[in-house]
C-alpha cells in the first residue's frame, strides 16, 4: 500500500549480513564466507557458491542442523592469500578472483566460484572487494 503520510523508514548501513550455517560445518573468524544453498559455510573450491564476507565470529555448527547455528559475516574490502600456483598479479586489479579455500583466492575461474574483484594485489597477499 502507498504511503498517505510519512514514515520513519528503518535503515542498515549494510555492512554487516547474518545467515543461516550449514549444519556440520565450522566457519572460523576471518574466514571468507560463501553461501551455498542460501546456508553460510567456509569458502571452499567449488562451482555455484555465493562469496559473503568474512566471518566476524567462530560458529561451530558440528552435530546442528541446517540453519540453527547463525553467523555474522562483514562486507567490505579484506586481504585474502593468493594462490601461489595461479596467482593474481597487479593486472589482474579490477578482475574477478575465485575462491580456493576460506583464507585463499585465485586466478583461474575453472570449476570455482567468484570472490569477488581484485582491489589491490601486495605482495602478501590480495585484496578482494567482496559482493
Amino acid at each position: 500500500m502507498a504511503l498517505t503520510g510519512p514514515r520513519v523508514t528503518r535503515q542498515e548501513e549494510g555492512v554487516f549480513r547474518v545467515f543461516g550455517v550449514k549444519g556440520g560445518v565450522k566457519i572460523f573468524q576471518g574466514a571468507l564466507v560463501a553461501l551455498a544453498s542460501g546456508l553460510a559455510r567456509p569458502g571452499y573450491e567449488a562451482a555455484g557458491l555465493v562469496a559473503v564476507g568474512c566471518a566476524e565470529e567462530t560458529v561451530d555448527a558440528t552435530g546442528l542442523a541446517d540453519g540453527v547455528a547463525k553467523v555474522k559475516v562483514r562486507k567490505g574490502v579484506f586481504k585474502w592469500r593468493n594462490n601461489g600456483a595461479d596467482a593474481l598479479a597487479a593486472a589482474d586489479v579490477g578482475a574477478v578472483a575465485y575462491v580456493l579455500d576460506d583464507a585463499t583466492v585465485t586466478k583461474t575461474a575453472a570449476g570455482r566460484s567468484a570472490a569477488g574483484s581484485v582491489f589491490q594485489v601486495e605482495d602478501d597477499g590480495v585484496w578482494i572487494v567482496t559482493p
